[in-house]
């Protein structure tokens, strides 16, 4: 059985739904976007999804009335971040991905605007170095 919580957040409103895993957290927001003659502030509401799963961020979706955007997240079975990918039910989709080796460090990491950026040089402490 789902428990909604709702209450009012410093940022608007925020209702949280929660099942045994599964976490959704929605907010809507006002988001100021131009300044009037009488020097008010004109907002336009925004509203914002997340979804976990067991923890783990796998969906958000953001929504202004005009662009909405979407970002879904993978994880491997270690529970290492393994792709992005915004605007899935666009045209113009993005992929993110990235590389761990067994002990889970980040080896490689692949962004559309910057390409690929292998990690081969590990500090002490696991910390990757391009």
């Amino acid at each position: 059985m789902d428990s909604l919580r709702n209450g009012v957040a410093q940022e608007g409103r925020v209702e949280e739904k929660r099942r045994p895993g599964l976490e959704i957290v929605h907010r809507r927001v006002g988001v100021g976007t131009r300044r009037q003659a009488d020097g008010a502030i004109a907002e336009t509401e925004s509203s914002v999804a997340e979804q976990y799963d067991v923890g783990r961020l796998y969906q958000v979706r953001e929504n202004d009335g005009r662009n909405p955007l979407a970002a879904n997240y993978r994880y491997d079975v270690g529970g290492r971040l393994v792709d992005v990918e915004l605007d899935p039910d666009s045209g113009s989709k993005q992929n993110r991905s990235f590389s761990c080796d067994l002990r889970g460090f980040l080896v490689s990491e692949t962004h559309p605007e910057a390409g690929t950026t292998d990690y081969i040089d590990l500090g002490a402490r696991g910390h990757a170095t391009p």
